[in-house]
């Protein structure tokens, strides 16, 4: 039998808003937001989520120059993420929010990395 949770993928909702969007602007949808999360808990879709509340630091090039500051594109900033369980890209997209406010959703699945420990280790040998 199949592992169930083997079918599920991890997938991140790169949440991007306008410039001036702010803390007015989050108050007014946080409940809803709030019952949207509270949701995904109960039904098992949650996994975390990050708000980025000011600005952060660009480090460009070889030379590693620092700025303070982020990406902008086409007015819109990078506020937050959320890391979803779904069975597909599709489930993924169906999950995802809709912005009241504006703004758009970047979806990707996540791809693992192998920790340390799992790296070092030797696969069983077969059996002769």
């Amino acid at each position: 039998m199949k592992n169930e949770s083997s079918a599920f993928k991890e997938y991140i909702l790169l949440v991007h808003l306008p410039l001036n969007y702010g803390p007015d602007q989050a108050k007014e949808v946080r409940e809803q937001w709030n019952k949207l999360t509270d949701k995904w808990k109960a039904d098992g879709t949650y996994v975390t989520s990050f708000v980025y509340p000011n600005d952060g630091y660009l480090v460009k090039g070889p030379q590693k120059a620092i700025t303070k500051g982020g990406i902008v594109s086409d007015n819109f900033r990078l506020v937050s993420n959320l890391i979803l369980k779904a069975t597909s890209y599709e489930a993924a997209l169906e999950n995802c929010p809709v912005l009241q406010q504006g703004g758009t959703i970047e979806v990707r699945e996540i791809q693992p990395r192998l920790t340390t420990t799992e790296v070092g280790k030797e696969l069983p040998k077969p059996r002769q």
